[in-house]
């Protein structure tokens, strides 16, 4: 039956959306597809198609007959299928930050892995079991992980590293000059493979989705800080060698928006922030599909903030000089003076 569902095919292209409705026509295949099997295929289907704003329900046809079974309607509304959720809230609370190279918590007990002197750029995975930091040293910077309750080992260094986010089977995604690096659990630390579209860039800050199929990218011609950064979004796919490699990158904000920080606020948007022409910073929500854009209320909001934490049923934080500030309603409000936020599973 599983190779059924594997051979079922697209007859034509997604047809529909003069009502909303997207229209996926099957191959005969999916006839014999298990309800099981049909609810599976129904929340991959709708959740790729729900990013799309003109789409508001779905309907699976076989060539050109309604696909229905147990618990499958004929009509799929787009926000259906919620408990398939690829972005579900993680289950430790809070947020990790730093204050004078100390890992201090908002909301959350720190790990005993990150009570050391010295640290940047925390992260630990979505059930708080594994984490990740940044270690300062004379030669540039050094990628430290392990299990939260235990002893962290060096994994990887570089004269620079950009802030760690975990990525599929707890891997950890981090970038140096030139190169973006995945770190297993056990093993040598492997290179990702980059399209030609990044050859020569500067990536400044990243974050992996929490399913772990996409990464979210602030790229920059150049490492210098007075160039501007674009907003990029690619899939992160596993190799047949093990290792990972990025898709082409989509555009959703070009370099003139000057892009800094980045963090993942659901499944199909990210929060980022952009310097304006009076030179103050704004957080926008962006969709992944480049359509949406939202600029969030800035009362109470520093002019200058450069980093941004986010996760589903979390309040939404963004950090920069003087500390970390948290949007309650229309209005920022400081939480903390430690800066570079982060949730669990970022």
């Amino acid at each position: 039956a599983a190779d059924v569902a594997a051979l079922t095919s697209l007859l034509r292209n997604v047809a529909g959306y003069a009502d909303g409705v997207a229209e996926i026509d099957l191959s005969a295949n999916a006839r014999q597809v298990t309800s099981a099997q049909l609810i599976q295929m129904s929340e991959q289907v709708v959740w790729t198609l729900r990013q799309l704003t003109s789409v508001t329900a779905v309907r699976l046809l076989v060539n050109g007959d309604p696909l229905t079974a147990a618990g499958v309607p004929a009509l799929q509304p787009a926000r259906s299928w919620a408990q398939f959720d690829p972005a579900p809230p993680p289950t430790t609370t809070g947020a990790l930050l730093v204050r004078a190279g100390q890992v201090v918590g908002n909301g959350t007990i720190v790990p005993r892995a990150l009570r050391a002197a010295g640290l940047s750029d925390p992260v630990q995975d979505a059930d708080g079991s594994r984490v990740a930091v940044v270690r300062d040293g004379p030669a540039g910077h050094e990628l430290l992980t392990g299990p939260s309750t235990g002893n962290l080992s060096s994994r990887l260094r570089a004269a620079n590293l950009t802030s760690p986010s975990f990525g599929p089977d707890d891997r950890v995604v981090v970038a140096a000059p030139g190169v973006l690096y995945s770190v297993p659990v056990t093993g040598a630390p492997q290179r990702v493979r980059l399209p030609e579209s990044l050859a020569g860039k500067t990536i400044r800050t990243l974050a992996v989705s929490r399913d772990g199929t996409r990464v979210a990218l602030v790229v920059a011609g150049s490492p210098a800080a007075s160039d501007g950064a674009a907003l990029e979004v690619a899939t992160l796919s596993q190799l047949s060698g093990g290792g990972l490699g990025l898709g082409v990158p989509r555009l959703l904000l070009p370099s003139g928006s000057r892009v800094a920080g980045i963090a993942w606020s659901g499944a199909d948007e990210v929060v980022t922030t952009v310097q304006g022409h009076d030179r103050r910073r704004a957080v926008l929500v962006v969709g992944i599909d480049g359509y949406r854009v939202q600029q969030l209320s800035a009362l109470g909001l520093p002019a200058e903030v450069d980093e941004v934490a986010a996760c589903p049923g979390q309040l939404v934080l963004a950090s920069g000089v003087g500390g970390t500030w948290q949007l309650v309603g229309h209005r920022w409000g400081r939480v903390s003076r430690g800066v570079e936020p982060s949730y669990a599973g970022e």
